[in-house]
C-alpha cells in the first residue's frame, strides 16, 4: 500500500523521497553522487552571492538555506528529502566564462543540514578569495544582487491573484532603480501559506508570480530575463504550531505567503 501511494504521490505532485547519495541520518555520505547536469530543472544555474555562500554552515534549517542560496537546481522531491543539489557560476577575472561549479547539501534525520560538498572540490577556493587578491585581479563587470519580497498580505487580498496599489507602487519603485543597470536576471518565486490543498496552493502561488511578472514586463522589463515560479507552501518562514483559531492561523502564517524577487544586474 505504501508503494502504491509514493507512486500516486509521484504521478500527481512529484516523486517520493530519493537518496542517491545514502545519506545517513548524522547528514553524511562516504560515496556521495552528483546528478548530470542535463538532469537539472534549471540547467543554467544561476550565480550565488558569495557572502551568503560564506555563511553556510552545518545546522541551517531548509527555509534558513532557501533565504541563503535559493532554490535547489534539480527536481528535488517533496518528501523525505536528504539531499539538495545547486548549479553555481562564479565570475573569473579576464575572462567571460564563468566558473561551473556543483554544490550538494545534505540532511539528518531532523531535516537539518549538516554537509555541503563542491564538484569538482577546487571550486571550494571561491569562498577563500579575499579583497587583496581581489585587488589585483582585472577589472571585470560586478554583478549586483538585490532581494525584495512583497509580503502578500500588502501584496494581494488574501486568497486572490491581483495586485494592490501599494504593491504596483512598491515595484514602480523598484523598477525605476533598475533603468540605470544592465538587468542579467530577475527570479520572481510566489508562495503561499500551507491553508487549502497543495494543488490549490501551487496553482495561486503560480499566478502570484505571475501577476507580478507581468507587471515588471509592464514597466519596462524585459521578458527574456524573468523566470517565475510558483513553489506553493514548500518554503515557509513560520511553522505556526499548537492549536489557534482559523483568523489567529491566517494572521501568523502571514510571512510566508509572499512574492519574492531576485535581482542580478550590472
Amino acid at each position: 500500500m505504501s508503494l502504491l501511494l509514493c507512486g500516486f504521490v509521484a504521478a500527481t505532485l512529484t516523486a517520493c523521497g530519493t537518496n542517491p547519495s545514502h545519506v545517513d541520518g548524522n547528514g553524511k555520505s562516504s560515496a556521495p553522487v552528483f546528478p548530470a547536469l542535463k538532469d537539472a530543472s534549471r540547467t543554467e544555474g544561476s550565480y550565488v552571492n558569495v557572502e551568503n555562500l560564506r555563511k553556510v554552515v552545518p545546522g541551517l534549517t531548509k527555509p534558513q538555506l532557501y533565504e541563503l542560496i535559493g532554490l535547489p537546481h534539480f527536481s528535488e522531491a517533496m518528501f523525505n528529502v536528504r539531499e539538495w543539489d545547486y548549479i553555481f557560476k562564479f565570475p573569473q577575472p579576464g575572462t567571460t566564462e564563468p566558473m561551473v561549479c556543483q554544490y550538494k547539501v545534505m540532511f539528518d534525520d531532523n531535516k537539518v543540514a549538516q554537509s555541503y560538498l563542491f564538484l569538482p572540490q577546487s571550486c571550494a577556493q571561491v569562498l577563500n578569495i579575499n579583497a587583496e587578491e581581489g585587488a589585483t585581479a582585472p577589472v571585470v563587470q560586478k554583478r549586483q544582487f538585490t532581494d525584495v519580497t512583497l509580503q502578500s498580505d500588502a501584496a494581494f487580498d488574501f486568497g486572490r491573484d491581483t495586485l494592490k496599489p501599494e504593491a504596483r507602487s512598491s515595484l514602480e519603485r523598484f523598477t525605476s532603480q533598475l533603468a540605470s543597470k544592465t538587468v542579467d536576471k530577475v527570479e520572481v518565486i510566489g508562495h503561499t501559506d500551507r491553508i487549502g490543498t497543495p494543488q490549490a496552493n501551487l496553482v495561486l502561488s503560480q499566478q502570484r508570480a505571475r501577476a507580478v511578472s507581468d507587471f515588471l514586463i509592464a514597466q519596462g522589463v524585459q521578458p527574456r530575463v524573468i523566470q517565475a515560479q510558483g513553489v506553493g507552501a514548500e518554503y515557509p518562514i513560520m511553522a505556526c504550531e499548537g492549536a489557534m483559531s482559523q483568523p489567529a492561523l491566517i494572521q501568523c502564517l502571514s510571512p510566508n505567503r509572499r512574492v519574492e524577487l531576485r535581482v542580478t544586474a550590472f
